[in-house]
Formats: structure tokens, sequence, C-alpha cells
């Protein structure tokens, strides 16, 4: 009798059939697909990550174009002073024709029936117009058209001057305008420094208001400088950076007024500032300049 044929067929040791190769190769190009679409939208986002920091390096490249610009570096501050003024002893009035007794240079609100004025109402506005000039204004507002008229409170000019440098370390450098007169110790100190509101009219009485129109050259070496801001920072009373060395002519005829005779007078001032190594503090040597 025929039994037939056998054949001998090999084990799959994989253990897939033809049927479940096929659904793997499916499988496989479907993941292929879905990693191509994950790059390409990680592509995209990476594109516009880019685009974003150039967005803003641009953004910060064209602001400090502006911050370069003279008039972005202008600075404004300012101060005011409010006072109370009436002597123990009451007023004194002058006889017919005498000058009043009770009085002081460059100052009106000193005088017989006066309570509280304003000393000072000052602005100030000062900025670099570029690494060789700098420019500063200051306005005062408690200021009197005539002090032997009750008037007040009118705007004038205290300070107007430009600082022309010959190197970018402002170690030489003219001051050309209307400024302080480099005269003594109190007269260079700002009066929001100064302990007293006033100073002394000894002093004052040499450069009323202190300050004049005129030219003025100053040598404030680097180093020195530093020890000014130095003091500044430490909230120290100074008079500020006026230069180890400062010679200067002006006219001679007081704050905000005109030329009359044609002499112009002659000032040289001279201070030296070292720091020491008592607590850190810093110490000031000054000569103080007297008029050629």
């Amino acid at each position: 009798m025929l039994m037939g044929s056998f054949e001998q067929v090999q084990p799959n040791t994989n253990g897939y059939s033809k049927h479940d190769a096929h659904h793997s190769g499916t499988d496989q190009t479907s993941d292929r697909a879905d990693i191509d679409a994950i790059k390409h939208e990680m592509e995209l986002e990476k594109n516009e990550i880019k685009a974003l920091e150039e967005h803003v390096v641009a953004q910060r490249e064209e602001r400090a174009k502006n911050d370069e610009k003279w008039f972005n570096k202008i600075n404004v501050r300012g101060y005011t002073q409010l006072r109370y003024n009436q002597p123990l002893s009451g007023d004194r009035v002058a006889e017919k024709g005498e000058v009043p007794e009770l009085r002081s240079p460059g100052d009106g609100g000193i005088k017989n029936n006066s309570s509280f004025s304003f000393r000072r109402v000052r602005l100030v506005f000062s900025g670099d117009v570029n690494d060789y000039v700098s420019l500063y204004l200051q306005p005062d507002f408690a200021s009197s058209v005539d002090s032997s008229i009750d008037n007040g409170n009118f705007a004038q000019l205290r300070d107007a001057y430009a600082d022309l440098a010959f190197d970018k370390k402002h170690e030489y450098r003219i001051r050309a305008g209307q400024s302080k007169v480099p005269f003594g110790w109190e007269n260079l100190q700002s009066s929001q420094n100064r302990l007293a509101l006033d100073r002394n009219d000894a002093l004052n009485s040499a450069v009323p208001s202190e300050r004049d129109l005129g030219l003025f050259a100053y040598w404030s070496p680097e180093h020195v400088q530093k020890l000014w801001k130095d003091l500044s920072k430490k909230g120290l009373k100074t008079s500020g950076d006026y230069g180890i060395l400062g010679l200067g002519i002006y006219n001679g005829q007081g704050i905000n007024r005109n030329e009359t005779n044609d002499d112009l007078y002659v000032v040289a001032h001279s201070s030296y500032l070292c720091a020491t190594t008592y607590k850190s503090s810093l110490v000031s040597l000054r000569l103080i300049p007297c008029p050629l």
C-alpha cells in the first residue's frame, strides 16, 4: 500500500512566520516615518530658536548703539534746602541811609523779617558727549533778581561749562565756562555735602557765590581720581576732584556778571590725596590757593 511522500520541513527558529515578517517590515517603515517626522519637527524648532536668538542679539546691539548716543548719557539729579531764619535778638533796623547790619554776601535770605525760605533748589544736568567732552549745567530756582527787593524763586544760572579732556583717562582737562573758582576748601565743596548750609563769609567774600566765568586747567592722575571716587562712595564730605594742580584765569566780576574792566584774575590751586592703612581711611593734604 502506498502511503504517500513526506517532506522534511526546517523549523522556524525565529518564531515568526512569513505573515509575521510582513507585518514586522510594515511596522519598521512606520517607525522610521515617525522618527523622520520628529526629526523634522526638532529641526524646525531649532531653526525657530536660532531665529529668536539672532533677534535678541540684534535688539541688544541696537540698544547698545542707542545707549552710545550722547543724549542718552545725560544724568539728572538735584536737591532742595529749606531754611528757617530768625535772629534771637530780633530784627536789627539800620538807620536811614546806612547799610543793614544783618546781611550776608550772596545770600538774600539773611535779612530782617525772614522766617522760612528756600536756600537752594538745584537741578543738575550732566553727561559725556564722547570720551573727551563732558557737559555740566546747573540752574538754581531759589535765587532772587535783587537781594534788596523782596522777590525770590527765580531761575538763575549757577554752572554752565564743558570739560575738554586731552586723553580718555581725563588726567588732563580744561574747563571752559561758568564754574567754581578753585579757591579754598569750602568754596569747592558742594552745598549738599557740607554740614552747614552756608560757607564762612571771610573766605566766600573773595569769590562771591564761588563761581565766575573763565578757563581752568586741571591735572588729576588716574589713581587720584579713584581715591576721590572711593571717598564719595564712603559718604565722606569731600570737595570733589579738582585735580592735584589747577590753574585758571577768570573775569573776577562774580557770578552772572559781565566783564567791566578788562582785568583778568589768576588763581592757582594745589592738593594731594593719599590713602592710609588705618581703617582704610583717606586723608587729603591741601594748599589753600590765593589769587595772583
